[in-house]
């Protein structure tokens, strides 16, 4: 079961977010390196997180304009790093990875929170896409 993060955890503040900041999430070090790779030949500066917690530290420091996060860590999963960061931020572009298939995850892809979802493997051209066709669509938290 995966840890719910506190509303005292991080403080939003009105840092405008660099579009082109990019922060990864996963506790898998080989995805870590894969995903930022595909970023960074992409024109992204990016930073990279081993777990949800560990990116919450970092979303206190830095605002990003876009988080690419797998869905399945430990202590704190992807969905529930997204909607912590769209309370914090809703402008943040949220993409999850996840290697379940898109049955598993349905009930979490029809909230929204996400702006986007990316189902394992793939490729740096369908990655390219989504990037390119995910504006910020999620009403989650929107004000």
């Amino acid at each position: 079961m995966s840890r719910q993060p506190s509303e005292k955890e991080g403080l939003a503040t009105d840092m405008a977010p660099d579009p082109m900041h990019a922060l990864v999430v996963d506790d898998d070090p080989a995805a870590l390196g894969v995903i930022s790779g595909m970023l960074e030949s992409l024109g992204y500066r990016v930073d990279t997180a081993g777990g949800g917690v560990q990116a919450m530290e970092l979303w206190n420091r830095n605002r990003y304009g876009i988080v690419v996060s797998d869905m399945q860590m430990p202590l704190l999963d992807g969905f529930a790093l997204a909607c912590w960061i769209k309370r914090k931020a809703n402008h943040t572009r949220v993409i999850i990875m996840t290697g379940q298939p898109e049955s598993t995850v349905n009930r979490y892809m029809n909230t929204r929170v996400a702006d986007g979802w990316l189902f394992k493997p793939f490729g740096k051209d369908e990655f390219r896409d989504l990037l390119q066709k995910s504006p910020v669509t999620s009403p989650y938290y929107r004000t």
